[in-house]
C-alpha cells in the first residue's frame, strides 16, 4: 500500500525556453511514496508542453507534420502527461534514469522489476511490489506518448494536433478488424475502446466489409445493404478526432457473431500526427535527464543522468520504431538514450508514425497491421524480396549506435516470425548482431508469464505457463547499467539459432509421443504487406486490407527428449524441469499464452528422486546463471522457494 506523507497539489505553468523541445511543465501533483527502500522517494505528476520545428531536419520523419497548425513562433506545439518516480535527494540515487515506456498509456517498468500488480491508478503507482528499482536509486519516467488511449484517468496520453483534410480528396485509408464474444448489433471503429478515425461520409460508397472465420485467411464480401456506419457515444471512446455527428462505428443487420473476424475499410479525412508521440519520449527524456526544470523545484547541481528505455510487446514494437525513424537524435543531435531493453518486440514495429495510425492494433487480435516490416535486424542486411539494404540503426552514425538488449519469450517465436531479428531475411542464415546488442530469447515461456494454473481437463494440463523469465530481466538490468556506465561487456546472447541446429521450422518439430498435443497446423505466419506506393514513400495508406505477398514462415526453438526448449536463455523452471513448457497453445496460434504439461500427466519420468533432489538441482543450476551473470545473487533464495512450492503443486 503506497502511504502519502507530503501532498500539495498546484498548477503553475513554468515557461523558460531551456531549450525549443521542450516550452514548459505544467505540475500537479508531488507525493512523498513509502516504501521498504532506505531512500526515500516521491512522484512528480504533470503534463509536458513542446514545441517542434517542423523544418528542422530531425523533426523530418514525423508523418504530416508538414499539415499540423503552427503557433505564434511558428513552430507546432503539443503536450504529454507524465510521471517521475525519483529520490528525494538526487545523490541518494545511481544517476540512471529509466524511460518506462507506456504500454496503451500503462506503466510497465515496475510491473517487471520490481514484481508489482495492479500498479496504475490516477494518482499514481498504488503498488511498488519488492521495490527492487528504489532500493537500487533507480529514477523511473513516465510518458504518455499515444494519443487515443481510452479516457481513463490512470492512463498516460499524448496530446498531438488533428489535421482536417479537403474531404473531396482522397486521403488515405482506415481499417478496423475485430471480433466479439458475444452477440451485438453495433461495433466501434475504435479498438479495445481507443479513439476510433470518423468516417468521410463524402466518400463513404469507397467503404467495404468482409467476414472470414476466426483464424482463417478466407474472406467473404457483406453486402452494402446489409449493413451501415453510425455514431458511436462510448465516453471512454470519445475523442478530438471526432465531432459531434461524426460516424465512427458500425451496424449490420442481425447481430456480429462470435467466431468470425470482421474487417471494414474506408476513407476518412481527419488525422491525428500521431509521430509527435515518439517526439514526446525524445523531447521530454532529453529535458528530464538533463535536469532542465528540477532546479524550480529544488537546487540542484546534479551531472546529466544516463537513460535506459524500457519497453514490453506493443512498447517494445514503440522502442523499434522510435529507433529506425530516428528519434534517437535530439533537435540539436544529441543522442537521447544510451542503452535500450527492447521486450518481447519480436521483429516488428508498428503504427506508431503514420497518418491514420492505430498504436494498439496487436498481433494477437488483429491482422495485417504494418508491424513486421523490413529491416528486422540492427545490423545492415539485404531484403531477399526486393534488394533493399537497410538495418534498425541506419538513420544513426556507428559511433552514435546505443546499446540494445532484445529479449522476446517463446511465444514471440511461435505468433511471429520474431527469428527476423537474427537471420537473413529469408530465414536461411544466421545474421550476425552488432557488438552493441545483445539478443536473448526466454525459452519456453510464454508472452507475459501466468501468476496462476489454470487447469483444463482431467490431463492436467495447464492453459497458462508460470516459467517467470522477469529474475532475467532484473540481471539484465543490472548489466545494462554497467555497459552504459562503465562499459563493462554484458553477458552473451542466447538465442536459438541455424549454426547450432536450435533453430527449426516450427512445421518439423515434434514433441515425445508421451505429450498428449500436437503442434497446431494453422500457424500465424507473417507476410510482406503492400499498403501502396504512397505507403512506402509518405506513410499514408491507400490500400485496405494490404496485398499479401511474401510468406514469413516460423522458425522455433528445437525441444529436447522431454519436450522443453533448448535453445535461448533456459529458466530454472525449464532447465530444471517438473512439466514440458511451451510458448504456444494449440487452439489459438496467435494467442499470448502458453502451457504447462506436467510430467505426471503425459507419463514423462519424473528426472529427479524426491524434492531435496530437486531443490538441490535448482540451487545448482541458479548459482551458474548467477556466475554467468543472468540471474542476481540476491534473488536465488526467493527462486529456491518458489521451486519448492512449485514441487507441491506438479508433483502428486
Amino acid at each position: 500500500m503506497v502511504r502519502l506523507f507530503l501532498v500539495f497539489i498546484y498548477s503553475f505553468l513554468f515557461v523558460k525556453c531551456l531549450q525549443a523541445e521542450l516550452a514548459g511543465v505544467e505540475l500537479s501533483t508531488i507525493h512523498r511514496i513509502d516504501s521498504s527502500s532506505e531512500i526515500h522517494y516521491e512522484l512528480v505528476k504533470g503534463r509536458l508542453l513542446f514545441e517542434v520545428d517542423p523544418d528542422n531536419s530531425y523533426n523530418q520523419y514525423v508523418v504530416d507534420l508538414n499539415l499540423a497548425p503552427l503557433n505564434n513562433n511558428g513552430k507546432v506545439s503539443f503536450a504529454a502527461d507524465f510521471e517521475l518516480l525519483r529520490p528525494m535527494n538526487p545523490n541518494e540515487g545511481n544517476n540512471i534514469l529509466i524511460a518506462d515506456i507506456l504500454n496503451r498509456g500503462s506503466r510497465r517498468a515496475i510491473r517487471y522489476f520490481n514484481f508489482a500488480t495492479d500498479y496504475d491508478s490516477p494518482s499514481g503507482p498504488s503498488n511498488l511490489g519488492d521495490d527492487y528499482l528504489m532500493k537500487n536509486g533507480y529514477s523511473i519516467l513516465s510518458i504518455g506518448w499515444q494519443f487515443d488511449v481510452p479516457n481513463n484517468p490512470a492512463l498516460l496520453r499524448s496530446y498531438v494536433p488533428v489535421i482536417e483534410m479537403d474531404p473531396n480528396q482522397d486521403n488515405g485509408l482506415v481499417r478496423s478488424d475485430f471480433f466479439v464474444t458475444e452477440p451485438t448489433s453495433t461495433h466501434t471503429l475504435g479498438d479495445r475502446g481507443h479513439f476510433a478515425y470518423p468516417v468521410n461520409s463524402l466518400l463513404v460508397d469507397q467503404a467495404t466489409m468482409t467476414i472470414r472465420e476466426l483464424y482463417s485467411n478466407k474472406k467473404t464480401i457483406m453486402p452494402r445493404d446489409q449493413w451501415s456506419f453510425i455514431e458511436d457515444h462510448d465516453e471512454t471512446a470519445s475523442s478530438i478526432l471526432s465531432n459531434e455527428g461524426d460516424l465512427n462505428a458500425v451496424m449490420i443487420n442481425g447481430d456480429f457473431q462470435p467466431g468470425f473476424v470482421y474487417e471494414v475499410s474506408y476513407p476518412s479525412h481527419r488525422s491525428a500526427v500521431s509521430g509527435l508521440g515518439l517526439a514526446a519520449i525524445r523531447d521530454g527524456v532529453q529535458a528530464i535527464k538533463k535536469n532542465l526544470y528540477i532546479e524550480e523545484l529544488y537546487d540542484n547541481t546534479s551531472e546529466p543522468m544516463t537513460v535506459i528505455a524500457f519497453g514490453d510487446s506493443q512498447s517494445g514494437r514503440t522502442l523499434r520504431t522510435f529507433l529506425y525513424d530516428g528519434f534517437n537524435y535530439s533537435e540539436t543531435g544529441e543522442v537521447v538514450i544510451e542503452g535500450f531493453m527492447i521486450h518481447l518486440g519480436s521483429n516488428a514495429r508498428g503504427g506508431f508514425n503514420q497518418r491514420f495510425a492505430q498504436a494498439s492494433r496487436a498481433v494477437d487480435r488483429n491482422y495485417d497491421y504494418p508491424a513486421e516490416v523490413f529491416p528486422f535486424s540492427d545490423n545492415f542486411s539485404t531484403n531477399h524480396i526486393n534488394g533493399q539494404v537497410d538495418s534498425l540503426l541506419s538513420k544513426y552514425e556507428a559511433s552514435d549506435y546505443p546499446k540494445i538488449f532484445f529479449s522476446n519469450s517463446a511465444t514471440e517465436y511461435w505468433r511471429s516470425p520474431a527469428y527476423l531479428i537474427h537471420t537473413s531475411s529469408d530465414g536461411e542464415n544466421d545474421l550476425i548482431p552488432l557488438a552493441s546488442s545483445r539478443i536473448f530469447q526466454f525459452s519456453g515461456t510464454q508472452h507475459v508469464p501466468s501468476n496462476n494454473f489454470n487447469w483444463a481437463g482431467d490431463q492436467r494440463i495447464s492453459i497458462g505457463n508460470n516459467a517467470k523469465y522477469q529474475w532475467f530481466l532484473r540481471a539484465l538490468l543490472q548489466a545494462m547499467n554497467e555497459w552504459v556506465t562503465l562499459e563493462i561487456d554484458p553477458p552473451l546472447s542466447q538465442y536459438p539459432n541455424i549454426y547450432e541446429g536450435t533453430l527449426i521450422p516450427a512445421e518439423l518439430l515434434t514433441l515425445p509421443e508421451s505429450i498428449p498435443l500436437a503442434t497446431n497446423a494453422n500457424l500465424n505466419h507473417g507476410y510482406d504487406l503492400d499498403y501502396g506506393s504512397s505507403f512506402q514513400d509518405q506513410l499514408i495508406p491507400s490500400i485496405e486490407p494490404p496485398i499479401r505477398g511474401y510468406r514469413y514462415d516460423l522458425r522455433v526453438s528445437e525441444v529436447n527428449n522431454l519436450g522443453n526448449e533448448i535453445g535461448g536463455l533456459v529458466p530454472w523452471e525449464v532447465f530444471v524441469p517438473l512439466a514440458t513448457y511451451t510458448g504456444w497453445f494449440p487452439g489459438n496460434p496467435k494467442s499470448s499464452i502458453g502451457m504447462v504439461i506436467p510430467f505426471s500427466s503425459s507419463s514423462l519420468s519424473l528426472p529427479y528422486s524426491d524434492k531435496n533432489s530437486y531443490i538441490d538441482a535448482v540451487r545448482d543450476y541458479t548459482a551458474n546463471q548467477i556466475e554467468q551473470r543472468y540471474l542476481l545473487a540476491q534473488d536465488q533464495e526467493l527462486i529456491l522457494r518458489e521451486a519448492s512450492q512449485l514441487w507441491d503443486i506438479l508433483v502428486p
